[in-house]
């Protein structure tokens, strides 16, 4: 028998559905406990049972714990996007929500729906890289929410006490840039995957390093399916003779807002991008449209240098 294991996960436990088995199963989540859920696994392994696919959805990192231990216990565990799980289940019928029901329309949902491009697990190197994009994000944020107070009429001690938060943001930034870029520079595989990237004229540092650990896909897929998963693919929206305007939508905000940013740089110096650019506004096309077809057409060079696995080369061929 054939089963898909479906996994919600939570802060303190592990609901688990069988689809095929119909077993419902909790474990808490924690070392020991997914040690207990992967030793289930191997029973029914041993049973004759063959385990299709084993999902779990994004948690806000309650998942990351789980996906490592699993891993090194032999299993492999896709993460799954909450809003199209819940879109599958709510498509069902299905408008009651618990952690066990979650469970069966994960398990439903991968029975279903066909697997993404398989992709190696996060080495430890990565992890970390990822980690340090995370809280750059963070910091960033609470800087611009503190800059922006200081527009308010504030008394001076309040003034005075965000200054010096502003300013020790600034310096926990730079800290951060740093440490990001040596701990580049003491990976082997980091190095050489960003120094690829930033091969391409507009590829800095930080976009190369974004883009290496927020789209493992890199060099593995075909750039529709990479401009989908980066959200900078456009969607039809046409109904009989009625012909839409064309948006982008959902995806992965981080790499998709940093090669919007690259897009700029590149009008100044990569000449490809430049030309493109400008093609697209002399034939009518906004400016905001004209950038993320840029994006799109970075991404595309950036998937060419992946997949050639050689630095950039002044005219590549490649999917645009």
């Amino acid at each position: 028998m054939e089963l898909t294991i479906g996994i919600d996960v939570g802060k303190t436990g592990l609901d688990v559905y069988a689809d095929g088995h119909g077993v419902a199963l909790r474990f808490e989540n924690t070392a020991d406990g997914v040690a207990l859920l992967a030793l289930q696994l191997t029973r029914w392994r041993e049973e004759g049972h063959s385990l299709s696919r084993i999902l779990c959805e994004a948690t806000g990192g309650y998942e990351r714990g789980l996906t490592e231990d699993m891993a090194a216990h032999g299993f492999t565990v896709e993460i799954v996007h909450a809003v199209h799980v819940r879109n599958f289940a709510r498509a069902c019928g299905q408008w009651a929500k618990t952690d066990r029901i979650d469970a069966a329309m994960i398990a439903r949902y991968g029975r279903t729906m066909p697997p993404r491009p398989k992709v190696a697990p996060p080495s430890p190197a990565h992890r970390d890289l990822r980690a340090m994009l995370a809280r750059r994000d963070s910091l960033i944020a609470a800087r611009i929410a503190e800059t922006n107070r200081l527009d308010k009429r504030l008394p001076d001690i309040m003034r005075q006490s965000i200054e010096r938060h502003v300013a020790w943001l600034k310096q926990e930034l730079a800290l951060l840039d740093r440490s990001l870029r040596r701990h580049v520079e003491a990976t082997p595989v980091l190095r050489h995957a960003v120094g690829l990237l930033t091969s391409v004229p507009g590829i800095g540092l930080l976009t190369a390093a974004i883009i290496v650990a927020e789209v493992p896909e890199l060099g593995k897929a075909a750039l529709p399916q990479l401009a989908a998963l980066t959200g900078l693919a456009p969607w039809n929206r046409d109904s009989g003779n009625f012909r839409g305007k064309r948006h982008i939508k959902g995806g992965r905000a981080v790499p998709r807002k940093a090669l919007y940013m690259a897009a700029f740089a590149s009008m100044k110096h990569n000449p490809q991008i430049r030309a493109f650019y400008q093609r697209l506004t002399i034939a009518g096309k906004p400016h905001k449209l004209a950038l993320i077809a840029c994006a799109r057409k970075l991404l595309g060079f950036l998937n060419t240098v992946a997949r050639r696995n050689q630095p950039w080369i002044e005219n590549p061929t490649c999917q645009t």
